[in-house]
Order: C-alpha cells, then structure tokens, then sequence
C-alpha cells in the first residue's frame, strides 16, 4: 500500500473556496462593489471605454462590432439565463414546481414584487413628469444578485428556500422584460415574435408568420435562402420564394397546387430550428430608428405639454382683465 502524503491530497485554500458553494456569490460582490467605486472616481471614463471597447471576431455584420458590454451581456448573460431557465425548467417538469398548486405560491410572490415597489414609486414620484415613466425600475429583480445572495447563504439555506427565491426572482425578471416589451417599446413587432416562437401559431397564423418571414429574408439574408434551399436567385415576393421552396420539398396538394400551408410550416420551423443559419430579425439599424422614433414621441409630447400650459396661462390673464 502506498502512503500518500498529506500536502499533496491537501486542497489549496485557492481550490478550497472556489468549491465551496458561496464562492459565486462571494465574488459577485466583491465585482459589484468594485465596479462601483471604480465608476464613481476619477477612474470613471477609463472604466467606460473599457467596457466599450471593441474586442474578439465580429460574429456577424448585422450585429455590427462585438465589445466588452456585448459580450457579456449578450453572450455571458445569455449562458447564465440558460442554465437558470434550463434549473427552472427541471424542477416544472419533474421537480417541486411540477403542480399548479406549488408554482402559485412563488408566482403569487413574484407579481406582489413588481406591484408594491411600482405603487411606492409613484406614490413618491409620480407628480414629476420627467419620473414619473421610470415607475418599472422598482418593479425588477436583478436575478443574478438574487442567486448570488443565496450562494451566501451555502448549505446553511434548505434546498426548498433557494428554489422559493430563485423562481421568485425568474418570474419577477420576466414580468419586467414584459413591462419593458409593452410600456417601453414603440412599435411592438408582433410578426417577428410570432416568428421567433414567442406568439402561439394559431394566434397568428402560420402562413401569416411564414410571408412576413419570407418577406423579411428575402430583403436582409438573400444568401441565406440561396445555401439552405439550393437557389440560383431568390425570387422578389414573398409568395414565389413560398410557392418554389414548397415546391422543391414537395408540398403538393391535389391538382398539383402548392400547399401553402405546409410550405409556411417548413419554412417557420427551419428557421426557429436554426437550420437557415445565423440571423436576426432586429438589427443595431433598427434599434437605432425606433430611439429616433422613440425620441421624436417624446418631443412632440413635452412640445404638446408645453402649448397646454401656454394656453392655460394665456386664459388665466384673459379673465384676470376681464
């Protein structure tokens, strides 16, 4: 038998407090903490184009450069809110939220936690135009703050708390991508959620969904089209790019008519399935129309606010000489 000595079966204290099981939480803050003083000292502006810079390949040129803040929060982010959802999703299908009667609790939990702090925010703030639209800040939980708290709390919490906590904080983060979505959006593309999978098919109609995707491939991934269905040319309308497709995959119906029903499922199945490779239905270009639209809302309405009180001013002298 060998003896094998203890320094080297030791763990390091490195090693020791990366597994302990509040090594994330722990570290979260410490990030947290640190990039608030960093922000608020005269390291500030050096702070800001760090998080801006330009760094890694471009993936795509719709997407435009990739920097710092993109790729955490639109990659890093995205890995976490997987594993989260993913978590979440176990414990819905066959786990302690697998029954109406234990997700009402939580979700119950959830919506009081953006009504209250909204009410209290406006309650406060709601005289002031200028704050009054900020009223769904309050009504956020930052999930990973929320986990990273527990993360604290190690084995010390029971299994059932941090599930309590998490699907709280989940749910909650859902309700303010909604409010976002809704109240802070100017134009809400229905098509294009529908397309996305986030609107049911019989809401929206599947040939419906399949002519505004068309339409909008055949303007913005041409060659998309052109690899995945072995195209020449992609045709200019929505309805000849439908009818040929159908018909190279032999959606036939009686007659030898194309049935567009079916080639609409094709075509939206294959492209929520990735198969028409990497794309995206909103581009920086139109972010950048809707701030401009967005702004354009807003200066109409403080102009429309101001003409309101000129006009009351100017009837409150009129009756003061009369």
């Amino acid at each position: 038998m060998i003896n094998i000595p203890k320094s080297l079966t030791r763990k390091s204290a490195l090693r020791a407090f990366l597994s302990s099981g509040a090594a994330g939480g722990i570290l979260l803050m410490v990030a947290a903490a640190l990039a608030m003083i960093i922000a608020n000292s005269v390291f500030a502006q050096d702070y800001t184009h760090l998080i801006h810079a330009v760094i890694g390949p471009e993936l795509t040129p719709k997407l435009g450069p990739m920097t710092v803040h993109l790729w955490i929060n639109d990659g890093l982010m995205a890995i976490f809110f997987l594993l989260v959802g993913l978590e979440i999703k176990r414990e819905f299908v066959d786990g302690h939220l697998s029954t109406w009667a234990d997700r009402r609790l939580p979700m119950i939990a959830a919506a009081a936690g953006m009504i209250v702090p909204a009410i209290i925010y406006l309650a406060i703030a709601g005289g002031e135009p200028a704050l009054r639209r900020g009223w769904a800040i309050p009504a956020a939980t930052d999930i990973a703050f929320a986990i990273g708290v527990l993360a604290l709390l190690g084995s010390r919490a029971p299994a059932s708390l941090k599930l309590f906590l998490t699907t709280v904080a989940i749910v909650d983060d859902m309700g303010a991508v909604a409010i976002i979505a809704v109240f802070y959006t100017a134009k809400l593309n229905l098509m294009a959620l529908a397309a996305a999978g986030a609107i049911r098919d019989t809401a929206m109609g599947i040939e419906d969904v399949a002519f505004y995707l068309a339409d909008y491939l055949i303007k913005h991934y041409p060659e998309n089209l052109k690899n995945r269905y072995d195209l020449v040319s992609v045709p200019t309308t929505e309805i000849e790019f439908i009818e040929l497709m159908g018909a190279r995959r032999g959606c036939l119906s009686s007659g030898g008519r194309i049935d567009l029903e079916k080639a609409s499922a094709i075509l939206v199945n294959e492209f929520r399935a990735g198969m028409l490779g990497l794309i995206t239905l909103e581009t920086p270009v139109m972010i950048k129309d809707e701030e401009v639209i967005v702004a354009q809302l807003k200066q109409a309405k403080i102009e429309r606010d101001e003409a309101r009180k000129r006009k009351f001013r100017s009837g409150r002298r009129d009756a003061k000489e009369e």
